[in-house]
């Protein structure tokens, strides 16, 4: 059973309010998503957002502009959908039998992190006076979710129906290409992933060699002007590519693609949240909502809504409806 504790205006940091946050288990916000509630932990999302917060205090310190300085509001709003995200992907992990343990974090941060200072106290030293941190906080609240994006590529990666289903695509697009009934430059615009060309139907522009990745480079370059290449595979998904023109004193070409990209991580988050619905459990409490995604807690009673912030500090209800 989750405990609904709602704090009101003008009494957010008083010592009562600070207890429940770190001794109670309930969220600001749940998501129901496929039939199971996700959760945003409170006391997390307050970590982050004090973290945010010691961190532009430090920068106002350095000489950084107020005026630079996210407001109070668009700051909670920036925590809050950035912890709404990473329950997302926590349940995309579930979904896929991906796990990070704290060997993981510990490894990362050994790997990656450790060699950028001269010491772990260097790190732990910053940390402190940056964002009022410890190195386990670190961890906890930026590598980790670092490390199980890193998984969930890996794992998206060695699928074999992710591959399969941007091959079927590609082929189809080849096809169509062949067909003649729409110009390659429709067709980049209509299915190409890649967003940094497909608007403008698929060019890329003039290259040399050492570019473009190796099977990219191999396959353009071997083509006579005008002709289309057949799929060519990379890490990023299947290419169907154009020569539009070769320079050979220059040792350069000037190439068109279509780019059939593999399933992303980001691609099954947002299906995850398209699908979601969002529900602020809080409702005095200051966070700012996108609207077309999130709604008022269903279960509060309206008139709580007016009660009166300058006589009541916290209003306790149990909250069983949505209690797995």
């Amino acid at each position: 059973m989750w405990c609904m504790v709602y704090f009101f205006p003008g009494k957010s940091s008083n010592a009562l309010r600070s207890w429940f946050v770190h001794h109670l288990p309930f969220p600001v916000a749940v998501a129901h998503v496929d039939g199971k509630w996700l959760s945003v932990p409170l006391d997390q999302y307050e970590d982050t957002v004090a973290a945010a917060k010691h961190f532009f205090g430090k920068q106002t310190e350095y000489g950084l502009s107020i005026a630079a300085q996210p407001t109070d509001a668009v700051l909670r709003e920036q925590e809050y959908d950035r912890e709404l995200e990473l329950a997302y992907t926590e349940e995309l992990a579930k979904k896929m039998n991906v796990t990070v343990s704290d060997e993981d974090v510990d490894n990362y941060f050994t790997q990656t992190i450790l060699p950028q200072a001269s010491s772990e106290d260097e790190i732990a030293q910053t940390l402190e006076d940056l964002y009022g941190w410890t190195v386990v906080d670190f961890k906890k609240n930026v590598l980790y979710p670092v490390v199980l994006r890193q998984k969930l590529n890996d794992a998206l990666a060695s699928d074999s129906s992710v591959d399969s289903s941007a091959q079927s695509t590609a082929e189809d697009v080849l096809a169509q290409v062949k067909a003649g009934e729409k110009t390659f430059e429709q067709l980049a615009e209509e299915y190409s992933t890649d967003t940094g060309s497909a608007s403008s139907g698929g060019a890329l522009g003039t290259f040399g060699k050492g570019v473009m990745v190796a099977s990219f480079e191999e396959a353009a370059f071997a083509l006579e002007v005008g002709a289309l290449s057949e799929l060519v595979k990379t890490q990023y998904g299947y290419h169907i590519i154009k020569l539009n023109s070769r320079d050979d004193g220059a040792g350069t070409v000037d190439a068109s693609h279509i780019l059939i990209g593999f399933e992303t991580v980001d691609d099954r988050i947002e299906e995850i949240t398209t699908s979601a619905k969002v529900y602020k459990m809080l409702p005095h409490y200051p966070v700012v909502e996108d609207t077309t995604t999130a709604t008022e807690n269903p279960y509060v009673d309206a008139d709580a809504e007016t009660e009166d912030a300058s006589t009541a500090e916290t209003n306790v209800n149990a909250e069983a409806s949505v209690a797995e």
